[in-house]
């Protein structure tokens, strides 16, 4: 008979994620559950319906001691340690299939400002089927120190005040009332009639997530996509960000539909060739009344060259 011991580790990347979309989430989660009775050993949901493979079978619900037991495949049993909002959650779990019995406990240290998240399991072989003779593992994921080294360097007062400003369209305000004395000061309307849309794609940084970046297979690069909208003076009236393997002529629709919510005035909309796909000409006339004029390199030409109104956007770059 043969004996031994194999010991692994392992490394898991996580990706950044946005803290208030994990503590609403965390927050979502708690609630739908405090939302649920029993009605016996059934857990019922807030509409009424059986929550299904599991039941209660020793204590009151969701408070310290309540005891659950899983009825699908394989025998599992859950225990309620703590469930506090405050001071946080803590359950132990315990299963037991082919031969192979699974014991862990996971705490989450705080519900409504998660702070952290730790959890701890070891495992058993019993039998002859057992694939697995022994195992234990632990992880511990401090929140407050991933949000920080997502966000890298600590936040200015300033940049605080930049984001507020941002949240509540005060930089736009800004933005538009220094393009109107600009124009103004240049002798033109405070309006413009027609304005330049273009994008462009850059490389993204190494903490930017998969989700959020793409491959411009054209511009040969891994990264983001920024889309502007400009006036002949390069002054910017919107701009929109995206993956870089968004087509310009589908992020144009939602750029144009906020254009013209925001510019009711603009008529006209100068774009290269590539902004004539995908139908975007005639649907921008028949839901905004906003005449798409793509503008065509000239036949036989190789390489970069600016296009007639097209060097209004490169400037603003």
């Amino acid at each position: 008979m043969l004996t031994g011991m194999i010991r692994v580790r392992h490394t898991l990347r996580l990706e950044p994620v946005s803290r208030r979309w994990f503590e609403q989430a965390v927050l979502l989660l708690e609630e739908i559950l405090q939302e649920t009775r029993t009605s016996g050993s059934d857990i019922l949901l807030a509409d009424g319906r059986v929550l299904p493979d599991i039941k209660l079978v020793d204590g009151k619900h969701l408070q310290a001691g309540a005891v659950y037991e899983a009825t699908d495949a394989g025998q599992g049993r859950f225990v309620v340690r703590e469930w506090s909002r405050t001071s946080g959650i803590r359950i132990t779990l315990s299963s037991e299939q082919d031969g192979v019995h699974v014991a862990g406990d996971i705490a989450l240290h705080s519900v409504v400002r998660p702070k952290v998240l730790e959890a701890r399991g070891t495992t058993s072989g019993r039998g002859d089927g057992a694939w697995l003779a022994q195992g234990e593992g632990r992880a511990c994921l401090r929140l407050d120190r991933w949000w920080r080294s997502v966000a890298g360097q600590p936040v200015s007062k300033a940049a605080r005040f930049a984001r507020r400003w941002a949240a509540t369209g005060i930089i736009g305000i800004i933005r538009d009332q220094l393009r109107r004395r600009i124009r103004l000061a240049a002798g033109k309307t405070p309006q413009t009639a027609s304005v330049i849309v273009d994008s462009q794609s850059i490389k993204a940084s190494e903490t930017a997530s998969q989700e959020i970046r793409g491959w411009d297979g054209g511009k040969m690069i891994n990264g983001r996509k920024r889309h502007l909208i400009c006036d002949h003076h390069s002054l910017v009236l919107l701009v929109m960000v995206t993956p870089a393997d968004a087509q310009g002529s589908l992020v144009a629709r939602e750029l144009l539909f906020r254009l013209a919510w925001m510019h009711p005035e603009i008529a006209i909309v100068w774009a290269d060739s590539a902004y004539a796909k995908n139908g975007l000409i005639p649907w921008a006339k028949k839901y905004l009344d906003i005449t798409v004029k793509a503008v065509r390199r000239p036949p036989n030409t190789k390489g970069f060259i600016v296009l007639p109104r097209g060097w209004a956007v490169e400037r603003s770059w």
